[in-house]
């Protein structure tokens, strides 16, 4: 069954239906794709992790700036627990398609089981990856495979800026200051938009681009000071929020 709950700017959808506190250190990634407009996914990894030098400190917790890596299908895939798995925040910025980061070879969503070791919350700034109900009336069927213990993943349903914009400062820097994730991602993309006064995209979205993310059961209200435990294999209790 799916409920639909409007917002003024997204969506959400439930396809089927434990807050507890999570405690000392925590790891942050950044993983660079290839191919044309590299610099500006240099740009953004780069200045992500860097905000997390230090250790800073977030509602009692402390995330360290860790991996910070060229891209590759088997960060993702079949090495995820030395990488992607292996930070608590992972984020990437290049190419992608539906379900898919176009690094390299390319990566499937549903070749990514994330969450059964430390991920709890995977940024996706890549172009149309994170499918949402708008694009397709079975949306969550790739993302069961990939949510093993994973809370949360942000990216696009659209085309994603590719010059340099705020947002990485602008997300990293409101996650710090104790934001839901949810918020933090599409907030920072709202702010962007704002300041470049809406000029279309050529897939008639605005720029940059329509955020979405797709949360595991029961991690609405997720921050990085403050997070549920893991929610089980699958895609039971999932949610989708786009921005429209």
């Amino acid at each position: 069954m799916q409920k639909k709950i409007a917002h003024l700017f997204f969506m959400a959808t439930l396809v089927i239906s434990s807050l507890s506190l999570s405690a000392s250190q925590h790891y942050v990634g950044a993983y660079v794709g290839d191919g044309a407009y590299q610099d500006v996914m240099i740009y953004n990894c780069w200045n992500f992790v860097n905000a997390f030098s230090g250790n800073p400190a977030i509602g009692g917790h402390n995330y360290v700036k860790d991996q910070y890596y060229y891209g590759a299908p088997y960060m993702f895939t079949t090495s995820n627990n030395s990488y992607a798995d292996y930070e608590d925040v992972a984020f990437y910025c290049g190419h992608g398609s539906s379900y898919n980061l176009a690094m390299g070879s390319g990566a499937a969503v549903s070749s990514m089981p994330l969450g059964d070791s430390w991920a709890e919350f995977v940024t996706f700034f890549s172009c149309q990856t994170v499918v949402s109900a708008p694009e397709s009336s079975t949306w969550w069927t790739p993302y069961c495979s990939m949510f093993n213990g994973l809370h949360m993943l942000l990216g696009f349903r659209s085309l994603a800026s590719a010059a340099r914009t705020d947002i990485p400062f602008d997300y990293s820097a409101r996650l710090k200051a104790g934001w839901t994730v949810k918020d933090a991602w599409f907030s920072s993309i709202d702010d962007e938009r704002y300041w470049i006064f809406n000029p279309s995209m050529s897939d008639g979205s605005p720029y940059p681009g329509w955020a979405s993310c797709v949360v595991g059961s029961g991690h609405y209200y997720d921050r990085l000071s403050s997070y549920g435990t893991d929610p089980a294999p699958g895609c039971g209790g999932m949610w989708n929020y786009w921005q429209y």
